[in-house]
């Protein structure tokens, strides 16, 4: 289970050891199921924990440690912060000074920066010689407490919209997918009526996988995507073809703690199986995002395997001829940080790639960032992108703000965001910013169908004539004979169309000096042999 998307922030767990001034009117059983609870709290299951802890409380609620551990299975569970700030506030008030420092966290979620600013200094200015919270962790909190200061006060030119209840519930909704020409939506959400109905060991319900369709500016009601997708444990979309075609998700394996990525496929009627991806991007670790370029050549995945910055990194592999993936390649330190980076999205202009971070200049929790392949960079090293750039506040906030994505034309940019406006949890919000409204694209789309109009499942090659190679290989759906490119400006390119049975198709394709993002619609019809 990907907890980044059901916590606020990282929370340190420290097991600390204090003088036993509680438990005073505890009688032999209820020390009996306080060791039980105990047990539950140390291998994670805070649910457990927070259910025995809350029967125990009554009797002794002035204990340090009880309260320090309820606060903490609270930040755990994603339970409301104002309780966990409150089991923290008392665990200070009888002795604990590590709570003060999971209590500047909670202010700092609540905006309440100067006070988190003093808690802090009071953590550091305890006359207590060992404190479990590293110097240079307490040094970067304030970092970030002050640069939430400055993002306040310097907001950036945008307008934020939640998509409203159509989609969003008081459970959490993320990973908004959408192809080229957004005609749907494609989200993950953990809402009742989820496949199975069940709940994880955190209490929630499972991940399962949504899809809404646009008609002009009406979105349809959400349903589940497909049986083939949504399953008993975690499914969660993560990336989506340009043509809307070819779609990632996550799985959790049977532990509920790791995951992986798979790839399910859209034939015009029915997405497929998904197969799970190769040990080139799966490993023993933990895989919780992915996207594909808009050729479907290129993936970019996160993963905390070992061998990286720390946390999680981004890497890329690339898809031989063949077919098979490459070796993965680390993106280097220019994007990847010590801390967490996760959910990116490249973007169709093949130079934009979007992502989250808990590291670089964040404002707190998870940050939406953007980098550029820098002009004329022939491969995705570390030195050929740009120094990654914070979309600002109100995008940003000093909670979770992850899995971005971008309109083909730049125009609409759509995200999750834990919000006190928002209808419970996160939410998925439509964002208008300006500053990402230059992008000029071609988007190509039409049906190839046969002399006769039935539609056909064609073998589609786009090659540039200019650099004299293959751009990308699409296949028109069985059903409807559907495709949709994105072509950039400028480039000479020829369209071969194929398909057994047919005389092939050829027909050269460019277009100059655009000044916007356009839809070109353009219908093929093959002619039969004779």
């Amino acid at each position: 289970m990907r907890t980044t998307i059901i916590i606020s922030f990282i929370v340190l767990l420290v097991h600390f050891h204090e003088p036993v001034i509680g438990q005073k009117n505890f009688t032999k059983e209820q020390k009996e199921k306080l060791k039980e609870g105990d047990y539950y709290y140390k291998t994670g299951d805070y649910p457990g924990a927070m259910a025995i802890y809350l029967n125990l409380y009554p009797s002794d609620s002035g204990w340090a440690e009880l309260n320090f551990k309820m606060g903490t299975c609270l930040f755990n569970t994603g339970g409301d912060t104002r309780d966990a700030l409150g089991y923290f506030s008392r665990s200070v008030r009888n002795g604990n000074n590590e709570a003060r420092y999971y209590s500047a966290l909670i202010l700092h979620r609540q905006n309440r920066i100067d006070d988190e600013l003093k808690i802090l200094n009071q953590y550091i200015s305890d006359p207590a010689k060992k404190k479990n919270i590293q110097v240079s962790e307490i040094d970067r909190q304030v970092e970030i407490a002050n640069r939430a200061k400055v993002m306040f006060k310097n907001p950036v030119d945008t307008r934020i919209e939640n998509f409203g209840p159509i989609v969003n519930t008081k459970f959490p909704e993320y990973a908004p997918l959408i192809p080229g020409d957004e005609s749907f939506l494609i989200f993950t959400s953990r809402r009742p009526g989820s496949t199975g109905g069940e709940v994880d060991p955190y209490g929630q319900y499972y991940e399962d996988i949504y899809i809404a369709y646009r008609d002009n500016r009406f979105w349809s009601d959400p349903v589940p995507l497909s049986a083939n997708i949504n399953t008993f444990t975690h499914d969660a979309g993560t990336g989506l073809s340009g043509d809307g075609n070819s779609l990632i998700i996550y799985r959790t394996n049977e532990n509920l703690k790791e995951g992986d990525i798979h790839l399910t496929r859209f034939d015009g009627k029915e997405w497929s199986v998904p197969q799970k991806l190769s040990i080139s991007i799966n490993s023993a670790f933990n895989e919780p995002s992915a996207c594909l370029n808009v050729d479907g050549n290129i993936l970019f995945f996160s993963s905390d395997r070992p061998g990286g910055l720390g946390g999680k990194d981004i890497y890329r592999v690339v898809m031989f001829p063949t077919g098979e993936w490459s070796l993965p390649m680390n993106l280097g330190s220019v994007i990847n940080t010590p801390y967490d980076e996760d959910a990116c999205y490249f973007h169709p202009d093949g130079v934009s790639l979007f992502f989250s971070s808990k590291g670089h200049e964040t404002m707190g929790g998870y940050d939406v960032f953007e980098s550029r392949l820098k002009e004329n960079a022939v491969n995705y090293t570390d030195t050929n992108w740009t120094n990654p750039r914070n979309l600002g506040f109100p995008v940003n906030t000093t909670g979770n703000d992850i899995y971005f994505v971008l309109s083909t034309d730049g125009r609409r940019g759509y995200y999750s965001s834990e919000r006190e406006e928002g209808y419970g949890k996160q939410d998925i919000y439509t964002l208008y910013m300006p500053v990402l409204e230059n992008r000029m694209l071609v988007i190509l789309k039409g049906t190839v169908k046969s002399d006769s109009g039935t539609p056909l499942k064609a073998k589609m090659a786009m090659v540039s004539e200019d650099a004299g190679a293959q751009e990308g290989i699409f296949v028109s759906h069985a059903g409807t004979g559907k495709y949709l490119m994105i072509l950039k400006p400028g480039v000479h390119y020829l369209l071969k169309i194929s398909m057994p049975g047919f005389e092939d198709y050829e027909e050269k394709i460019i277009y100059d000096q655009i000044e916007k993002t356009f839809e070109v619609e353009k219908n093929v019809v093959l002619k039969g042999k004779q």
